[in-house]
């Protein structure tokens, strides 16, 4: 009447092996590793004939070492000091989360509405972003636009009252609310510094609110451009999922597996499955603190929920052409030639996996940067002081703004390079240290 699923990975090198034991049913894998312990070294009037037919005064295996089995403990549990930075910032989510959700409720049933109340109402895309981040907001809305695609259910969650103010000069519906006060206002300068992780408790807060409100919603980075529209495809997929994410690629470490679930770009339908997953999810920032990124707290999460309560999740991979991310601008240039010729036309391309100084220019050089230059790098009250009409329509470009390569010379060494220290950045990050207090 029931199957269960082991996954493991088959390699020989590994030297791993399943044991099936009777007794009561478990939802969980129980992992153990074999240890070789040294033994003290034995006199030589003991190093007799044993029973393998060793010549005396030769060592073996069994003579040197004893094999014990023990929890085959991986992870590297947070600090106490991880443990108390994620107490005080979840105190002050949970102290505010009523008064943000009454807050929010207007703002997010308007935005499902496509900002009229006799709308139909649809699934909401959730951006967040600060001001840091500024450029990629605008250009995420200016590419969408060129595109004809519709913006008008995007609800963008602002942590500083900059972002507020430019996501509302652009004809968006935003939420800013004080608890996102601690939240840093510049761009993380690496994929695993601390700012980069405080960023990733806020996108999970931002999809725990409207979730919690019970939209259907799309969560998306703001360094994605869009060629469709993204929610015509999850119309059209089998309702007995209830989330879908982007494929992360194929390089991705093992704290990843075995989904390999990209946490910038995801669909979610509104269940008791999925609002009590966020619900607990919200719970875990130390893990999220100390790993630098929620992806590999909520893999973990994603696979207990799929065992022990039956959460449907479904990764793109098969579809990962249509949903394209850094992965194909380092791994598959046959792809990437298509769509810069025009002959490949995805859903989207996720500029993931790259350090934030290349975003900009693979954007560009992609065909999918459509923001002025005069907008970049200025505050709002700079671009508000100098716009005629309203920022978005001042600071987008009708067609993608023109590539030039600097230098061709050493350019596929450099791009293998930056890959490189992209996937040594996430395998390291797991047992770095996080000082925040």
């Amino acid at each position: 009447k029931a199957i269960k699923v082991v996954l493991t990975d088959p390699d020989p090198k590994k030297q791993e092996c399943i044991a099936i034991m009777g007794q009561w049913s478990s939802y969980h894998v129980h992992k153990f590793k074999r240890k070789k312990i040294k033994k003290q070294k034995k006199k030589d009037a003991e190093l007799l004939e044993d029973a393998d037919g060793a010549e005396k005064g030769e060592e073996t295996e069994n003579d040197k070492y004893e094999f014990k089995y023990s929890p085959a403990r991986r992870t590297i549990l947070p600090t106490a000091d991880q443990q108390e930075a994620n107490r005080r910032i979840l105190l002050l989510y949970l102290s505010s989360y009523p008064a943000a959700l009454e807050k929010l409720k207007p703002i997010a049933e308007l935005a499902s509405r496509g900002g009229s109340n006799d709308g139909k109402k649809m699934p909401i895309t959730v951006l967040l972003s600060n001001y840091g981040q500024s450029r990629f907001l605008i250009n995420y809305i200016c590419a969408a636009r060129a595109r004809n695609i519709d913006v008008s259910r995007v609800l963008l969650f602002a942590t500083d009252k900059e972002t507020y103010k430019l996501g509302k000069s652009m004809g968006l519906a935003v939420f800013y609310d004080e608890l996102f006060a601690f939240f840093p206002k510049d761009a993380a300068k690496n994929y695993h510094d601390i700012g980069y992780a405080l960023l990733m408790m806020a996108k999970v807060f931002s999809v725990h609110l409207v979730n919690a409100l019970g939209h259907d919603l799309l969560f998306s980075d703001v360094d994605i451009a869009l060629y469709k529209d993204p929610t015509e495809y999850f119309f059209q997929q089998s309702a007995a999922y209830d989330a879908f994410f982007q494929h992360d690629g194929y390089h991705h470490p093992a704290r990843f597996a075995p989904l390999a679930a990209n946490t910038g770009f995801y669909y979610v339908q509104n269940n008791e499955r999925t609002r009590y997953f966020f619900s607990v999810f919200v719970r875990m920032g130390d893990l999220v603190i100390k790993e630098r990124s929620h992806q590999a707290a909520l893999t973990t999460l994603i696979n207990e929920h799929m065992s022990l309560y039956g959460l449907r999740v479904k990764v793109m991979g098969k579809d990962s052409k249509q949903f394209m991310s850094g992965y194909h601008y380092h791994a598959d240039k046959k792809l990437m030639r298509k769509l810069k010729e025009g002959r490949h036309e995805p859903h989207l391309f996720h500029a993931n996996w790259l350090p934030g100084d290349l975003k900009m220019p693979v954007l560009m050089e992609t065909k999918n940067w459509f923001v002025q230059e005069q907008c970049l790098d200025k505050s709002f009250s700079e671009l508000k002081a100098t716009a005629v009409d309203e920022i978005g329509l001042d600071c987008c470009l009708l067609e993608p703004a023109p590539y030039v390569k600097e230098s061709s010379h050493g350019d596929e060494e450099k791009t293998e390079e930056e890959f490189q220290k992209v996937i040594e950045r996430m395998q390291n990050s797991t047992g770095s240290r996080v000082e925040f207090l």
